[in-house]
């Protein structure tokens, strides 16, 4: 059976239950459903630890961004600079490269 990792920040937890129904019966859909992956070094993090607990996956659906780039009042900058947020997806890319998974990364979601 393939297996599936959804990683990512809240708007992950949206569509976990939804993408596990849908994959049930043709899929091992694997996700941490207490945690989102909030910021991308947090996500980086969270992906080491499924991969050391669950080895390898077929594909890993990911997802990052809002955590990293929301400027929250009263601050007036991104919580994140865009380099180190670019660093982070970049050393998330990699891992999942080192660990055979294809990417799909949610650059929207509905």
């Amino acid at each position: 059976m393939k297996r599936v990792l959804l990683l990512g920040d809240s708007i992950r937890m949206g569509y976990q239950d939804y993408v596990n129904e849908l994959l049930k019966d043709k899929c091992m859909v694997i996700y941490d459903e207490h945690e989102n992956g909030r910021f991308a070094a947090y996500t980086l993090w969270q992906a080491n630890q499924f991969f050391k607990s669950y080895g390898k996956f077929d594909v890993v659906h990911w997802n990052n961004g809002y955590w990293d780039m929301n400027v929250e009042a009263p601050m007036i900058n991104a919580m994140h600079p865009v380099d180190e947020y670019v660093h982070f997806l970049k050393r998330i890319i990699a891992e999942i490269q080192r660990n055979g998974a294809e990417i799909i990364f949610a650059t929207t979601t509905p």
